[in-house]
């Protein structure tokens, strides 16, 4: 953090800058994994099966497979303001006072006040007494949004013909989101009073895919 503290600063005490030694960055999950593979098919020619030179290697010869997945836990979600801040003060938490418990059991967009939305309870946090700060850290593990699950696909094809194979033709498939995983936005938690506070209002995410062809001499 930086050595100052103005009317837009984000941390509610200047004097207390010990206490923030321990918050997390906001970004940065707890847990995540990352992976990719590519695999060539054992088809064609020079491979272990169908490796005869010829039109059949031009069908089932040059096949590559490609992954790419990501799986992450929740990012940290910021401290809830009081619904009222103290006048030219920076920054005012609400006072966290019962269970952050996932409740959520599936999006409502018709009716945005269904309890069903609620991902929080709201009534978990409270505006502290006047003078007061709030109880919370600007940033922990313990109040996250939702994990995030990713999977990529590709298939990829070349072959080259004519005199030494000068002539070249690649074939490519690509599909984003392969199982077509929905992702629930993050709960309104910016203040007690916000709209819907604690309630998740939209969902993103859906499976995309292209196909490209190109051939070079």
């Amino acid at each position: 953090m930086t050595e100052g503290w103005k009317n837009n600063s984000q941390w509610q005490d200047p004097y207390a800058y010990d206490s923030f030694a321990d918050t997390v960055a906001p970004n940065i999950p707890q847990h995540q994994v990352k992976g990719y593979i590519v695999y060539e098919l054992p088809f064609g020619q020079g491979k272990k099966w169908a490796s005869s030179a010829g039109k059949l290697n031009y069908l089932v010869g040059g096949w590559q497979l490609g992954a790419v997945v990501g799986y992450r836990s929740g990012l940290p979600i910021r401290a809830v303001s009081a619904s009222t801040p103290y006048p030219g003060w920076s920054a005012l938490y609400a006072n966290q006072a019962g269970s952050l418990d996932n409740t959520f059991r599936g999006l409502n967009l018709n009716d945005l006040s269904d309890p069903g939305n609620l991902m929080f309870n709201p009534s978990a946090f409270t505006d502290p007494p006047f003078g007061e700060f709030g109880n919370q850290r600007l940033y922990t593990y313990s109040f996250t949004s939702w994990a995030y699950f990713n999977e990529d696909f590709s298939i990829f094809k070349s072959f080259g013909f004519g005199a030494d194979g000068r002539y070249k033709i690649y074939l490519r498939g690509e599909f984003f989101n392969l199982f077509n995983r929905h992702h629930w936005n993050d709960p309104n938690s910016w203040a007690t009073n916000a709209d819907y506070f604690g309630a998740v209002t939209g969902v993103s995410g859906n499976r995309r895919g292209q196909i490209g062809v190109r051939f070079q001499w």
